[in-house]
């Protein structure tokens, strides 16, 4: 079933894209607005997700360095809760985003959480063909002065 406004808005939704440098992204929703491509190619996302769930966990993860600046945590138990699905995502090889102003369903701001960092083994790949289908074929915007990657409609 595709993502009606109705879920978009009450559900965090984890969606997949490969970048034009062949770097595979992870994104949570947060409740916002999802990019057209995925609304429309929705079985693609879900299928993507269920292979993610079969991959080993085999690399290193780094955390954003600036993270602490963008989300204020309560306390080092909350922040590892946080951490806990981009962490998941960044162990099989994906870039993991979140939405940085969830207040705001229209703001297509988002924040690097984790990225993989090295493996010591050669990665069991994801069905490339899967990735391809949602492969953007024009850079993303990222501003490293702010920390924050805009996703427009791609």
């Amino acid at each position: 079933m595709p993502y009606p406004i109705s879920s978009q808005l009450t559900k965090d939704i984890d969606f997949f894209i490969k970048d034009t440098n062949e770097r595979k992204l992870h994104f949570a929703s947060a409740g916002g607005i999802l990019p057209e491509m995925i609304v429309l190619k929705y079985k693609a996302n879900q299928r993507i997700q269920e292979e993610i769930l079969k991959l080993e966990e085999i690399f290193e993860v780094e955390i954003n360095p600036n993270l602490d600046n963008i989300i204020n945590f309560p306390n080092n138990e909350m922040r590892e809760i946080y951490l806990r699905d981009f962490v998941f995502y960044a162990k099989r090889g994906f870039y993991s985003y979140d939405k940085t102003f969830i207040t705001d369903f229209n703001d297509p701001r988002y924040h690097l959480v984790a990225s993989p960092v090295s493996s010591t083994i050669t990665p069991e790949s994801i069905n490339n063909e899967l990735l391809e289908d949602l492969k953007i074929e024009r850079s993303i915007n990222v501003n490293p002065c702010e920390n924050y990657l805009i996703l427009s409609n791609f």
